[in-house]
């Protein structure tokens, strides 16, 4: 259909939700069930505005058409109850995304079933690295640095399910940044796994990741669960490997030796991880963990989508 009866249609369908959803779902709620509900609403409001996004490409009166619509409006306070932008971002595919349930861009088919793959895999490798981050680090183990190497060995190889996926060029395109006069750009897989640079730089402290984590304008863009270790970061609150390894030689622990010989592992296997990886990741952080003075790439241009989404958002206070 034409990208005009595209908006039209989902404008309609929105029509259909009761008044009080919306509502419901940002209503004070201790209950994590709450927050997957309004994750997942979210997940289906933002998959759609992109949808339109790719289907309007290059039509200038859009944007003010977009700011001004319903779904809009919904998905704008949906995103400010997650501290977040209201456009389809990494942390939608690859973390909040219901695998059981998957969203998807193409119809049934080969191609829609490489592109749930890339999906199921990314969500692999995320949940990898959240557990290994927020795994009880105060109680430094032989055992606990084997579960990280085991799971960074298997984030690894689950990158050789990319064999099954050829048709990769809707997966790659899932990008929430605009470009200077409101084109996707479309090259950021998994350029704000904030997991990832929370992984490198606690096994490294890497300036690359740190950068990335510290970088005030791209904080909306990673995941709210991580926030608080970013804080961390931010705060040099955040206790590296290393540091904690000094800590467990300060303290007489048994075995550091044979620890400090795993944290080496689990360096060289995240750094193969990093350069195995295809995307933004392996473009935007790939200095070795032993070149202490990486190179500053350009940075995606975060601050055109802020400036974009606060018109979309004026536009929509001044229709009410």
């Amino acid at each position: 259909m034409s990208a005009h009866d595209l908006f039209e249609l989902s404008e309609s369908r929105f029509g259909r939700v009761g008044p009080g959803t919306i509502d419901a779902l940002l209503a004070p709620s201790g209950f994590e069930l709450q927050r997957i509900r309004r994750r997942t609403a979210l997940l289906d409001l933002v998959w759609v505005l992109r949808s339109l996004d790719i289907a309007h490409a290059g039509d200038g009166s859009y944007v003010q058409a977009r700011g001004r619509s319903a779904l809009f409006a919904a998905a704008l306070r949906l995103a400010g109850a997650e501290r977040r932008y209201p456009t389809l971002q990494w942390s939608d595919i690859a973390i909040h995304h219901p695998a059981s349930d998957p969203r998807t861009f193409l119809p049934p088919g080969r191609a829609r079933d490489e592109e749930v793959l890339m999906y199921q895999v990314q969500h692999g490798i995320e949940r990898i690295f959240k557990e290994i981050i927020e795994s009880d680090w105060e109680k430094l183990t032989i055992w606990l640095l084997a579960e990280m190497v085991e799971g960074i060995d298997l984030a690894l190889k689950s990158l050789m399910l990319y064999s099954g996926a050829r048709t990769v060029g809707q997966f790659y395109q899932l990008d929430p940044f605009l470009g200077p006069n409101f084109e996707y750009r479309g090259h950021a897989t998994g350029a704000f796994s904030a997991w990832t640079y929370l992984l490198g730089f606690f096994l490294s402290k890497n300036r690359a990741f740190e950068e990335r984590l510290c970088d005030e304008t791209n904080l909306k863009a990673f995941d709210i669960d991580a926030r608080h270790h970013i804080a961390d970061v931010r705060g040099s609150a955040f206790l590296t490997l290393e540091q904690r390894l000094v800590n467990a030689r300060g303290s007489g622990g048994h075995q550091v030796k044979n620890a400090e010989n795993m944290a080496e592992l689990a360096r060289r296997r995240f750094t193969l991880f990093l350069h195995s990886h295809r995307g933004a990741i392996k473009r935007h952080a790939s200095s070795s963990f032993a070149d202490e003075s990486p190179s500053h790439p350009p940075r995606t241009n975060i601050e055109t989508i802020t400036e974009a989404i606060a018109d979309m958002a004026t536009s929509v206070h001044t229709s009410h």
